[in-house]
């Protein structure tokens, strides 16, 4: 498994600075709050600033497709940036933990854009990175097992936190529960791939796991593809 590459140097300073034209505000979300919905008013880009975010956007049957989980130097609602975009968001965004958000007004952002060089070129890196990791998210999608793994270490990485000696511990917000349902899974099928990582724990109210065992699950499912 790769890391996420941040084409947007993270220091939310700059980011203030680089618009300092238009009002910025901060936004907090408790985990498991609705950020945005499908259908809403998109008023403008909103900046992680630290915490974890789910975003769906739903297949073409209607259905929610797979999640793409953000971090900190993330940007929600990157749609408004499209030429002719619609003023409404074609994503649900949920926070996974409690998540702190600096928001830009969606006309000043984008007069800023057209005048400050610098900070369309940061834009257009970051969309080409987040683009060419939401093609290799869709080519980890293997068994049941497979996706629960590159699951878990998605979280870990976005979620900042921390690990030693291989061992890497995900916020206590986040619940078996909690991951279950990004994955998609039904009960069944959920408990029977979380069985079988038998590196995985729950204590204290926190899941622990061996990156370096989960990462190898990942690895082999992306040997087989290379040879099938």
């Amino acid at each position: 498994m790769s890391s996420t590459t941040r084409a947007i140097e993270f220091v939310p300073s700059e980011w203030e600075t680089a618009v300092c034209g238009s009002d910025t505000l901060h936004i907090r979300y408790a985990a498991g709050e609705l950020i945005c919905q499908r259908g809403s008013y998109v008023a403008g880009i909103h900046l992680i600033l630290s915490g974890v975010a789910s975003e769906v956007v739903p297949t073409p049957e209607g259905s929610p497709g797979p999640p793409d989980l953000l971090g900190a130097g993330d940007l929600i609602g990157i749609e408004m940036l499209a030429e002719g975009a619609n003023e409404t968001s074609n994503s649900a965004c949920i926070a996974v933990t409690q998540v702190e958000l600096l928001f830009f007004e969606r006309r000043a952002f984008k007069k800023q854009l057209l005048r400050n060089s610098a900070l369309s070129h940061r834009i257009l890196r970051y969309l080409a990175s987040r683009h060419l990791r939401l093609q290799g998210d869709a080519y980890c999608a293997g068994s049941d097992l497979e996706a629960l793994a590159f699951l878990l270490l998605r979280l870990h990485e976005v979620s900042s936190e921390p690990y030693e000696a291989d061992l890497a511990t995900l916020p206590e917000s986040i619940s078996p529960r909690m991951i279950q349902e990004l994955s998609r899974l039904s009960g069944r099928r959920f408990r029977s791939a979380w069985d079988a990582m038998d590196t995985v724990h729950v204590g204290n109210s926190q899941i622990r796991f061996s990156r370096e065992a989960l990462s190898q699950i990942v690895c082999k499912h992306d040997s087989t593809q290379r040879t099938s």
